[in-house]
């Protein structure tokens, strides 16, 4: 059963992202990560040479078994931050005047955020923003909510952001 939206005047729409969770387009390559993750974790967590207590052993692959989903909070929390801050520019035209500090895990895709402005011209007169965080519907059944929506050359574009380490023009 697929989430739906209900649209005045419209009818029921099912939510784009019920339906892609619907379908699997996972090859195996997910459940390869969290075993690589799982693996990487443990051999970190289990000294190379001496003795190894049973609870220390245990605590290991306790912590190993949650690897893939600490390793998914952190990834959602890097996306989170990347759509807040592309949020805020499509409002505003600006960037928060505290920049991370290039220390911090943020920085790299911070200068990637900014870069990513400038090669899509999100910056430029050419491309109108419409609006960030966009309900939209189509006429085929499907609803959900755009990153962003722009105007370029009289066209509509709906942006959704997908962000790994870095953001590329190529995501979009």
């Amino acid at each position: 059963d697929l989430g739906k939206y209900v649209i005045k005047g419209v009818g029921s729409c099912a939510r784009v992202t019920s339906v892609l969770s619907a379908v699997n387009f996972d090859n195996g390559s997910l459940a390869r990560w969290k075993n690589k993750m799982a693996t990487e974790s443990f051999k970190k967590a289990i000294p190379m040479s001496g003795n190894v207590s049973a609870h220390d052993a245990h605590k290991a692959f306790l912590t190993a078994l949650s690897a893939g989903d600490t390793f998914a909070k952190s990834a959602a929390d890097f996306g989170t931050q990347v759509h807040s801050w592309l949020e805020n520019y499509a409002l505003t035209g600006k960037f928060p005047q505290q920049e991370p500090d290039v220390y911090s895990p943020f920085y790299n895709v911070f200068q990637g955020v900014k870069q990513f402005v400038k090669d899509t011209g999100l910056g430029t007169p050419a491309i109108e923003v419409v609006k960030p965080e966009l309900f939209v519907y189509h006429s085929l059944g499907f609803a959900g909510t755009a990153d962003l929506v722009v105007m370029r050359n009289g066209k509509v574009y709906l942006f959704d952001y997908k962000a790994t380490n870095h953001l590329k023009a190529s995501y979009l």
